[in-house]
Order: structure tokens, then C-alpha cells, then sequence
């Protein structure tokens, strides 16, 4: 029997062997994402009441932005989210090579101060962020066990 070449493959093996995230890993890395997005957001509006200068970041709010959008199937691709969130942790590599670390006022939010301490918890939870997102793409492409 012939098949025709226009008619569309069968499906069925593509359904079953797609992967979803589960709904309490989604809305754990969503909370991590958006969570970090915002806390870096808004940490240093409140620390420019003790420091000289007030610093508003793009990339936290694109952050937090793909943060609400995460779903079910949102990691099929790479989340490029990820290089977004661990641009903090290098940026706080290269700025500690241009501090004093051993001063006490570097770490503290006092005026001329880099706040050196925020941006080293800026930085653990970028990763933190960066570590869900990729959980979440490795959770969702690898193979399945029965498709081997």
C-alpha cells in the first residue's frame, strides 16, 4: 500500500515522548527568576538612600519579566535567561579586583561605597536564578528511558 507524502506523519510517539516540567518545578523556578529580577530591582533603590548613587538595571527587569512568563514547556530551547543572570557574578569578579576588600566600608552602604556586600548577594542569587533555569532545561530535554 502506497502512502501518500502529504499526509501528516503519526504523532502519536511525539506526544508521549514530550516532556513537560511538573507544575511545582515551574512555579518554583518562576518565584526564584521573578524573585531575583525584583530584588536586585529594588536593592539598590533602597540602598541609594545610604550610598551617592542610585542604580537602575535593565537586566533585572527583563529578568523578572522572564521569570512570569515560565511555563510547562518554556525550556525546550536554551534559556538564555541564564547568561543574563550570570552576568552579576562576573561582574562582582571584576570589581573585586578594583576595590579593597579588606576595608570594612567597601562591604557597608555608606556614601563613595561600592556596597560590596549586596552585590556578592546579587551575585549568589543570579546564580541561584541561572542554577533552576538550567535544572529546568535539563529536566525537560533529556531522554526518556523507554525511547532508548
Amino acid at each position: 500500500m502506497m502512502h501518500s507524502p502529504y499526509t501528516p506523519p503519526n504523532t502519536t510517539l511525539e506526544l508521549t515522548s514530550e516532556r513537560v516540567l511538573p507544575p511545582h518545578l515551574v512555579r518554583r523556578t518562576s518565584r526564584i527568576v521573578c524573585g531575583f529580577g525584583l530584588f536586585e530591582l529594588f536593592a539598590w533603590i533602597v540602598a541609594a538612600y545610604s550610598t551617592d548613587y542610585l542604580y537602575l538595571d535593565l537586566l533585572a527587569i527583563i529578568i523578572a519579566i522572564n521569570g512570569t512568563l515560565i511555563n510547562s514547556k518554556s525550556c525546550r530551547s536554551f534559556p538564555w535567561t541564564i547568561f543574563l543572570c550570570l552576568f552579576y557574578p562576573i561582574a562582582v569578579t571584576f570589581q573585586t579586583t578594583q576595590v579593597d576588600l579588606t576595608n570594612l566600608a567597601t562591604w557597608l552602604p555608606t556614601r563613595n561605597s561600592p556596597f560590596m556586600l549586596l552585590k556578592v548577594l546579587v551575585a549568589l542569587g543570579s546564580m541561584l536564578a541561572a542554577a533552576s533555569l538550567l535544572q529546568c532545561y535539563i529536566y525537560q530535554n533529556r531522554k526518556h528511558p523507554s525511547l532508548n
